[in-house]
């Protein structure tokens, strides 16, 4: 670093230590986002279930039950089934 030459030396001492925390930033942040990762992969694998479930429920998949159910509340309005 030429520049580094012409700079006082307590200045560069300063730099070297801004360039050591910068170091010590950049290794917390790489563990952050391995953690972040690991933790977005848990939480995608409990949400597929519901997902799944969700899809094939707007397929018509669990109309059977839902309308048994619907029925045995009493909140079947026949005119409404399409």
């Amino acid at each position: 670093d030429m520049m580094m030459n012409i700079l006082p030396p307590c200045i560069v001492r300063r730099v070297e230590k801004l360039r050591d925390l910068n170091n010590q930033r950049e290794t917390i942040a790489e563990q952050y986002q391995k953690e972040r990762a690991a933790l977005e992969k848990k939480f995608a694998n409990l949400y597929q279930p519901l997902f799944d479930e969700r899809r094939e429920t707007i397929a018509g998949k669990y109309d059977r039950e839902i309308d048994a159910k619907a029925k045995d509340a009493g909140n079947v309005n026949e005119e409404e089934d399409a």
